[in-house]
């Protein structure tokens, strides 16, 4: 399943694939902080809860903090933080993390010390059980406010 999630976070934008076969209407998946308003070198707290009737799969060697410092701007990963796997040769990947219906999780990352004033968000890597990226809206979390 990581195996071809991989290919289609690589090949996937390119070719216009790998979208979830699960209809979107029908995942309900809540990813919420627990502030509106953190400082550089808090640690930023989400909950995510899946509200659906289908369990999602969560990649625990992925998720970042994305900012920007205004709504116009796009978002981006400069300056936020994020979470990645390097593993040596030999030793596997981990098996992502099961979220069933009505579970929640927790997840915590830090604010970057040199983080920007601006709105921030959470966003994961979450797919469906045959392995299929989520549509973006259900793998991001609510914005909150990083100040100075």
């Amino acid at each position: 399943m990581i195996r071809f999630a991989s290919l289609c976070l690589i090949l996937g934008p390119l070719l216009g694939a790998c979208g979830s076969p699960v209809d979107p209407s029908r995942l309900d998946i809540e990813i919420r902080t627990a502030q509106d308003v953190y400082r550089p070198l808090d640690l930023a707290v989400a909950r995510i809860t899946n509200q659906s009737g289908v369990t999602v799969l969560r990649d625990l060697c992925s998720g970042q903090i994305e900012g920007r410092r205004s709504p116009a701007d796009d978002w981006n990963g400069s300056y936020g933080s994020g979470r990645a796997c390097a593993l040596p040769a030999g030793i596997r990947y981990p098996e992502p993390q099961r979220i069933a219906p009505a579970e929640s999780v927790s997840d915590t990352l830090p604010i970057n010390a040199d983080a920007y004033t601006g709105e921030w968000r959470f966003q994961y890597f979450l797919y469906d059980e045959d392995g299929h990226l989520l549509p973006l809206e259900k793998r991001i979390s609510n914005v909150f406010r990083v100040l100075r």
